[in-house]
């Protein structure tokens, strides 16, 4: 893989297949991370077939201390950009978990890091091994799901870190059930899924669900933003019944006016 070093969102990535292709592709991964980032570094890395995206949601008080509250599997995305995530992440080894979330803490630490934060990492299923991706310096779009196997309100423990009110990081947080959120999108399907802007005319979401949303009856969709509508967040006993209730939750969701 060929990367930009100032890249993100799948901009400033390729994959090289032959050693023929690799002047080209280096020298396009460059102009796109001028263009783009201002930036042209670029550096190499292993391709991980199949590979599975897991995030490590991680907090730090700013004075060395840092603890993982829980992972997230992020692997159903369509053009780099998440769709489907949940919580814990499926078929991960328990001490693989667990080493993923004591690399996301020690890199915290390291760096005296003061919020919150996401830890991403590449796993390769198929070598049992995790690798680093990035750090999302900020709350990201999916952390809801952490909230509701946890119980934490990561909003909340961002405000108590920033007035320096740490909460105890030495407190066991304990996963309970599983959870899932879909993102909605105002997006055709035939059009390659370019986005749809445009006035809604009926919206309804399901009610026993927590959606996090700001479209209503009558929103003007515009053109100049990210098409996300909603996110639509589930709560189960376990990963099965955090499905069940997922399809359930988008069977009763509507959504009509954009096309």
């Amino acid at each position: 893989m060929v990367k930009s070093t100032a890249g993100g969102g799948g901009i400033g990535l390729q994959k090289v297949d032959s050693e023929a292709d690799i002047e080209r592709v280096f020298e396009t991964v460059q102009h796109q991370g001028k263009s783009y980032f201002g930036d042209s570094g670029v550096f190499l890395e292993r391709f991980v077939e199949n590979a599975r995206h897991v995030e490590v949601q991680m907090l730090g008080d700013g004075n060395g201390k840092a603890i993982a509250v829980g992972e997230r599997d992020c692997s159903l995305q369509r053009r780099n950009q998440k769709i489907i995530e949940e919580t814990p992440a499926p078929n991960l080894p328990e001490a693989t978990r667990v080493k993923m979330r004591k690399a996301a803490e020690q890199l915290g630490s390291s760096m005296n890091y003061k919020c919150a934060g996401t830890v991403e990492f590449i796993y390769d299923e198929k070598r049992d091994e995790f690798y680093f991706l990035e750090v999302n310096a900020r709350l990201q779009v999916e952390h809801p799901i952490t909230e509701m196997v946890t119980g934490l309100d990561l909003v909340e423990w961002m405000l108590y870190i920033a007035a320096d009110m740490p909460p105890d990081f030495s407190k066991e947080i304990k996963v309970t059930g599983a959870s899932m959120e879909a993102r909605l999108y105002a997006e055709n399907p035939v059009k390659d899924f370019m986005p749809s802007p445009g006035q809604l005319t009926e919206v309804k979401f399901p009610k026993w669900a927590r959606v996090d949303t700001w479209v209503k009856t009558g929103t003007s969709i515009s053109a100049e933003y990210d098409p996300t509508l909603a996110k639509i967040i589930v709560h189960g006993k376990d990963r099965a019944d955090a499905l069940h209730l997922l399809r359930k939750a988008l069977d009763e969701t509507v959504v009509y006016g954009v096309y």
